[in-house]
């Protein structure tokens, strides 16, 4: 059949044609599964020696000798003081020791490089993570979301201790060049066995992943955890006891360890303990949808199939460096370890003078009657008789000035390119005399480490979106959390996780580095106090220890909302109240706004508008405006004590009926004085006479003339 019969059929008919001719033309289609061992049969024994093939090169990039791995355990044994250059000593030095041929060096290792990457982690992970969860729409319903959110990853991060993880993290990326977090969904975990979330830190060298140009481009990742042999064998006894049989008599097998190793495979050989290897696999064109295994061995895959968390793993990497043009982590310490090595150098080269000539000699004629004995621990040296000296004392303690100078240099040049100065030391020097001097340089260290400061963010946002799609896929029943409000009290919260739907990404806030100093935060805090905008000792101390100022806004904040949710049933027809209670300032204004959209147009909306601000008194109902002047003319002290000022129009009102005797007007007598709110401060005086009160001020609009004097009584 020719085109111009087929168009006839139409233009899909055309399209149908086309494409047989190429596929003929292609001939059959290429099995590219069979040669990608991602797309493996699930379960297989070929995945299994895939997996375990990429980990025994990993394992041997490790163990071997390169420019890498020498770095990183160079910092590794400087940061632990480990003396031995074996990766799997644990013993740290701790005494001085003998070195040299024959014990006449004697090495004492001062660790300046542990005190400064001490120092650099306390300035980056000093605050803790303000999560600002982003939500598809706006609506009210988002914004309870939202705080969910919030408190959920604040519950993650305290009760579950995933901040230490984190903390950890970061610790891993500073020595070691990176470090990794490995999240996942233990479904017989949690409470009530509902499930329950878990975090893996990973070192380097506990961690494969595919080798590219830029990290972001990683599609999938190999880790290695120690996990519980008969929580395995129990899972397994059932539904495949062959498998369980395996696992109940597995040993561990060296080509799952690599790098440092916290016991010997002779202490290994019947734990409760087995090394397995989880498998993540992002989605793409070749695996639409990803995959995720756990491996025990080639031939023994615990858990196959495709990956439950989405197309994007739940792997978050800090890395503050790279080597330009690659993907592999350059930790920015490594460049303080040559320093410390000619640091320690030079201490144990005084050290030695000080172990030969602490001691002084005692030189004595050839001949002498004067025995060693007889001088203590001193040596005694014996000198030509004939240049007639007496005994005496050899003090041979002579430490060069340039010594104790190389040390201060060195100890600069580290500080110097860690950023770290003497102020975040602990030791400001004598030149900074005052706190907002000290201050200024507290922030500049901060400002140094940004790179290390920016990646621990980022790890952190990426921590919270990791969690954030877990609980939105994995959890099947309602989950617990304990949280704690603005007022210190804990309340347990449930929720499903179709209750988190609409947050659609999560953000970590920073600051200035200025308010990332305690110096700084004092500084500000006492500004703020003495501007009367912190009336709370708690908001005070709250402000020094973490610069947060949320509390002070909680309340504007809840009517925002509260304005939100009103503006939302009233568009869709359903009917809302104007307490006395509500700030009506800000309801009226946020009310309006809603006039500036397309709003005006719809007839029927803008009619519930105007009605809830202004009321409708033919009807009863009482709008914001109309409670606001009915309370400002009858007890404007209470306007005050609900946090708004009284109308001024309506006081004045109020006023001027109450002089000229209240026809129709508020009551003449005094209202109640207000009472003091907690947590308030009182009143500043204003320059002026003092007012009156209500119901005894003169009159405006009528003054009374001056009475004349009476005459003088006749006696």
């Amino acid at each position: 059949m020719t085109l111009q019969a087929r168009m006839g059929g139409g233009e899909e008919a055309v399209v149908d044609w086309l494409m047989q001719g190429a596929s003929a033309e292609r001939g059959t289609a290429f099995e590219y599964r069979d040669k990608y061992w991602l797309t493996s049969p699930y379960y297989s024994n070929k995945f299994g020696a895939a997996v375990m093939e990429r980990w025994k090169e990993h394992a041997l990039k490790w163990s071997g000798v390169n420019p890498l791995t020498n770095a990183v355990w160079a910092a590794y044994r400087t940061y632990h003081g480990l003396s031995s250059t074996d990766i799997d000593s644990t013993s740290p030095q701790v005494t001085l020791t003998e070195e040299g041929a024959e014990g006449e060096y004697l090495a004492l290792a001062v660790n300046h490089y542990r005190g400064i990457v001490r120092h650099q982690l306390s300035l980056v992970t000093a605050e803790r993570p303000a999560w600002d969860p982003q939500a598809r729409t706006s609506g009210s319903e988002a914004t309870k979301q939202v705080r969910l959110c919030r408190n959920l990853l604040d519950y993650v991060m305290s009760a579950k201790r995933f901040d230490q993880k984190i903390y950890d993290q970061m610790e891993l990326a500073v020595v070691a060049g990176a470090g990794f977090c490995f999240f996942g969904w233990d479904a017989a975990a949690g409470l009530d066995g509902k499930g329950d979330v878990w975090c893996t830190v990973g070192a380097p060298w506990e961690a494969c992943h595919e080798d590219t140009r830029e990290y972001s481009d990683c599609g999938y990742w190999i880790f290695i955890r120690w996990e519980r042999r008969w929580d395995w064998v129990a899972q397994l006894a059932e539904s495949d006891p062959e498998k369980a049989e395996k696992v109940a008599s597995l040993s561990v097998d060296q080509d799952f360890l690599c790098g440092v190793r916290t016991s010997k495979m002779t202490e290994l050989a019947n734990e409760d303990r087995i090394p397995v290897l989880y498998v993540y696999a992002n989605a793409s064109r070749a695996l639409p949808k990803g995959r995720m295994a756990i491996i025990a061995g080639a031939d023994l895959v615990l858990q196959d199939g495709p990956n439950p968390y989405g197309a994007v793993s739940p792997v978050t990497r800090i890395c503050a460096a790279e080597f330009l043009g690659t993907s592999r982590p350059l930790a920015n310490s490594w460049s303080q370890l040559p320093i410390m090595e000619a640091f320690n150098a030079v201490v144990s080269a005084i050290m030695t003078r000080f172990d030969i000539g602490s001691v002084p000699d005692v030189a004595v004629p050839a001949g002498s009657e004067y025995e060693q004995g007889a001088m203590g621990g001193a040596n005694r040296i014996e000198v030509d008789p004939s240049t007639e000296m007496k005994p005496g004392l050899i003090d041979l303690l002579q430490i060069p000035d340039v010594l104790p100078k190389l040390l201060e240099a060195f100890k600069s040049y580290m500080e110097e390119l860690s950023g770290i100065n003497s102020v975040t030391r602990g030791n400001p020097s004598a030149n900074i005399t005052s706190g907002s001097m000290a201050a200024l340089i507290a922030a500049q260290a901060v400002q140094f480490n940004s790179s290390d400061e920016r990646s621990y963010t980022f790890a952190l946002e990426a921590s919270g979106n990791c969690l954030l799609r877990i609980y939105q896929r994995m959890p099947t029943e309602e989950q617990l959390i304990q949280i704690a409000g603005q007022d210190e009290r804990w309340a347990v919260q449930s929720f499903q996780r179709d209750d988190l739907a609409d947050i659609m990404r999560v953000a970590v806030k920073t600051t200035t580095p200025y308010l990332k100093t305690l110096a700084g935060r004092k500084e500000i805090a006492t500004e703020l106090l003495q501007a009367g905008m912190i009336q709370d000792p708690r908001e005070f101390i709250a402000a020094i220890d973490s610069g947060e100022m949320s509390p002070l806004f909680k309340g504007p904040v809840d009517q925002l909302v509260i304005v939100k949710a009103e503006n939302e049933r009233m568009r869709r027809g359903e009917s809302v109240m104007a307490l006395v209670t509500d700030n009506p300032e800000l309801h009226i204004r946020e009310h309006i706004c809603e006039l500036d959209t397309d709003a005006r147009y719809d007839e029927a909306y803008r009619a519930r508008l105007l009605e809830h601000i202004f009321g409708d008194e033919a009807r009863g109902i009482q709008g914001h405006y109309m409670l606001w002047q009915k309370t400002s003319m009858e007890t404007p002290d209470v306007c005050v004590a609900f946090g708004y000022r009284p109308l001024p129009g309506a006081v004045a009102t109020a006023q001027q009926a109450a002089a000229m005797g209240g026809g129709g007007g508020p009551p003449t007598q005094p209202s109640t004085p207000p009472q003091k709110l907690p947590n308030s401060a009182e009143p500043r005086a204003k320059p002026g006479p003092s007012p009156q009160p209500r119901g005894q001020e003169p009159s405006q609009a009528a003054p009374s003339p001056p009475k004349p004097a009476e005459p003088p009584q006749a006696a």
